[in-house]
């Protein structure tokens, strides 16, 4: 029970719930999820992003022999970013596959669960009565998302490439004072 005084938990900006009752019925599921433009905003400003312009997946979920719940899916999305050294804002693309795994609450049992390349992270909680993919969706985006951001065009001069590269520990030839001016009189 939830303390009296205690923050509600917020709804998920893109909520697509899928009943479990549905998998024991069916076995397989396939979604197609596309958020839409609201959802697209409200995800832009939890992920501090400019905008994304679009964002959809495609899911598979099944319940295996086990119980468990195993979701696989492929997530496109189209973030707006902010370059890191233009500081102007850039369209960037995101497609990732990932497979999940979720398993009934308090399973703790060593059971084998070794039967593919989804097994490879501990299995997630199944809360209630069913599986939230919107939310799943979210986090997955936020894992693929870049954290430094750089515009496809967007290039270092040799000075800041320099301090970079001395920054990240990699020996850098020193900068020629007067490669700059070589530059201008070649016209380049």
């Amino acid at each position: 029970m939830t303390p009296p005084d205690a923050p509600a938990a917020a709804p998920p900006e893109m909520s697509r719930l899928l009943p479990l009752e549905r998998l024991d019925r069916e076995g397989s599921v396939e979604v197609e999820i596309v958020a839409d433009a609201a959802e697209c905003a409200a995800l832009a400003a939890r992920f501090d992003l400019v905008a994304i312009q679009a964002l959809s997946a495609t899911l598979r979920v099944r319940r295996t022999a086990i119980g468990d719940v195993v979701m696989t899916g492929t997530l496109k999305a189209r973030p707006v970013y902010v370059c890191v050294v233009t500081v102007e804002p850039f369209v960037g693309s995101v497609e990732e596959s990932f497979a999940l795994r979720f398993a009934p609450p308090g399973d703790d049992a060593p059971t084998d669960r070794s039967a593919g390349p989804e097994d490879e992270d501990q299995p997630e909680a199944l809360v209630g009565d069913a599986l939230e993919l919107g939310e799943t969706v979210a986090q997955q985006l936020a894992l693929t998302l870049d954290p430094h951001p750089r515009a496809p065009a967007a290039s270092l001069d040799e000075e800041a490439a320099a301090a970079a590269a001395r920054i990240a520990g990699a020996a850098v030839a020193p900068v020629n004072p007067f490669a700059a001016l070589e530059r201008l009189r070649r016209g380049d």
